[in-house]
């Protein structure tokens, strides 16, 4: 186990970055979205920019205020920071990201590239999903929790032991074996920290989006769930899949026959 270590953000020492996260996120899903922050939210975030390792770039001419906006990523909408500068231009940043202190490794933005690729595909698969076994009431049953939900509180799970991850990993150990070896070439970022990452060619897309879907029919791995129960399960063991995702081909855009049974 790693060791723990404390974080102090605005005088306030947090025990671990877990617990810095919290309370960040209460800040980040409890504060009106388009209005700056004020007094010890505004505080927190500033010490946390500090954290930040492209603080001089983010704060640019000087910060006038935080505020929290809605994000466009991978045809759905998060929720962020942003800094409102003193010249009224604004950027985005990530909290997790200035919790870190560091730049993201290679294989992190490849991650975050892979998981840009194969949103569509699953995205296609949640709604064909959740079109057979929702209710009348266009509710589905979350397997693991029992909780009926609204098709926006539904998450793709990719259940253990094919974890997102692990299909990452194996994917670029078979581009390895090929003789493609990972690089900044796989990928291109827009948007501040980066925050859409894709794959620089379609034949790298492609490759990637038939070995994940290809592996996770194989292994029946992909199933909705609860988003907030998901959330809460992280890290601990979950029931196998009854009902699995069937996501098409990249190459042909052929759905697997794949035996819900």
């Amino acid at each position: 186990m790693g060791k723990r270590v404390p974080i102090e953000l605005n005088g306030v020492t947090y025990p671990t970055k877990k617990a810095a996260a919290e309370a960040i996120r209460k800040i980040l899903y409890g504060r009106e979205k388009y209005c700056p922050l004020t007094g010890d939210d505004h505080d927190l975030l500033l010490s946390l920019l500090a954290r930040h390792i492209d603080y001089a770039e983010k704060a640019g001419v000087g910060i006038s205020h935080f505020e929290i906006r809605d994000n466009k990523v991978n045809g759905g909408t998060t929720t962020g920071f942003w800094v409102v500068r003193t010249d009224g231009t604004a950027v985005d940043f990530s909290y997790r990201w200035a919790l870190e202190s560091r730049h993201r490794t290679l294989v992190e933005d490849i991650a975050g590239a892979a998981r840009h690729a194969i949103y569509p595909y699953l995205h296609e698969a949640k709604r064909a999903l959740f079109a057979e076994q929702s209710n009348n009431d266009n509710l589905m049953q979350c397997e693991v929790s029992g909780r009926w939900c609204a098709f926006a509180e539904m998450h793709v799970d990719h259940a253990p032991p094919t974890i997102f991850q692990s299909v990452l990993h194996a994917w670029i150990a078979s581009e390895r074996l090929k003789g493609n070896e990972p690089s900044t070439d796989w990928i291109h970022q827009h948007g501040a920290d980066g925050l859409v990452t894709e794959f620089a060619t379609s034949a790298i897309a492609k490759s990637f989006v038939d070995f994940h879907n290809t592996l996770t029919a194989a292994t029946r791995s992909l199933r909705l769930v609860d988003a907030d129960r998901h959330r809460r399960l992280k890290g601990q063991h979950r029931p196998k899949v009854k009902a699995p995702l069937v996501l098409s081909s990249a190459t042909t855009g052929v759905v697997p026959a794949i035996n819900r049974g």
